[in-house]
């Protein structure tokens, strides 16, 4: 299944995501960096398609 998540980017090396490609559609920014400018589109991605193991704290 593929989802997309339109939201302030994504941490590319999380270990519990693997991100498969992307696309930042800011006017004026490259298309190429869909890296994070925030953590709300990290935090949106890891409800979706985490695969680690829950933190016990």
């Amino acid at each position: 299944m593929k989802v997309g998540v339109l939201d302030t980017g994504i941490a590319l090396h999380h270990p519990d995501l693997t991100v498969d490609g992307g696309v930042n559609l800011v006017t004026g920014e490259s298309t190429d960096d869909f890296g994070p400018s925030a953590d709300h589109g990290t935090h949106v991605a890891g409800i979706i398609a985490g695969q680690g193991v829950p933190p016990t704290a």
